[in-house]
């Protein structure tokens, strides 16, 4: 019954339109594309799997935008990196510490927020991996937020509150985490994934 579960998902998805690449100079948030040049209707409730509706315009357009790098309390006695802080010091995104982090600009923002729809887009919907999510991004808009949690160890994302958890797995081709971690590395945010344990 589970695996029905998972499976009537993306059999909805796939008789809707087809899950692949967003067609070109289409807002990927609206339009999904079966081939180079022949656009599908639009499907602008798919987003709603990932971002409740009513918190999609802090998504579109927040007040503020930051980036983070997070680490789970088991790991601040692992990598060297983090020996010596105190996780209980730091802010909690969901269970994970704020380790570091940086304020966006626009343009890098935008930047974020597509690759993110991109991969969500061409996605395919699975159930629940290992999720150990090192990057957030975060938003404000008035005196709500959104934070959007990603594990590129197993392409998964979380998306706080009230959104998105392990249902698509996103689509490495499509250049996310090379996106993401080139900010992380221009912004020389702290960052242990990736990095060995002592």
């Amino acid at each position: 019954m589970r695996n029905l579960a998972c499976i009537l998902p993306l059999l909805l998805l796939l008789l809707s339109g087809c899950g692949g690449q967003t067609g070109n100079g289409a807002d990927p948030a609206n339009q999904v594309s079966c081939g180079a040049g022949h656009p599908e209707p639009e499907h602008p409730k798919r987003l709603d799997i990932a971002v409740p509706a009513g918190l999609q315009d802090i998504l579109e357009n927040p007040d503020s935008a930051s980036l983070a790098t997070l680490a789970a309390d088991s790991e601040f006695k692992l990598h060297k990196e983090l020996k010596g802080i105190d996780p209980a010091s730091l802010e909690l995104v969901g269970e994970y510490r704020v380790i570091d982090g940086a304020t966006l600009d626009e343009h890098h923002l935008r930047v974020l927020v597509e690759s993110f729809k991109k991969a969500f887009f061409a996605g395919e919907m699975e159930g629940m991996l290992c999720f150990e999510p090192h990057h957030a991004l975060r938003l404000r808009k008035d005196s709500r937020h959104l934070d959007i949690l990603i594990c590129f160890y197993c392409h998964n994302y979380k998306v706080l509150p009230y959104g998105g958890y392990n249902n698509v797995v996103l689509d490495m081709d499509t250049g996310i985490e090379n996106t993401w971690r080139t900010l992380v590395a221009r912004y020389r945010l702290l960052d242990i994934s990736g990095t060995d344990s002592d």
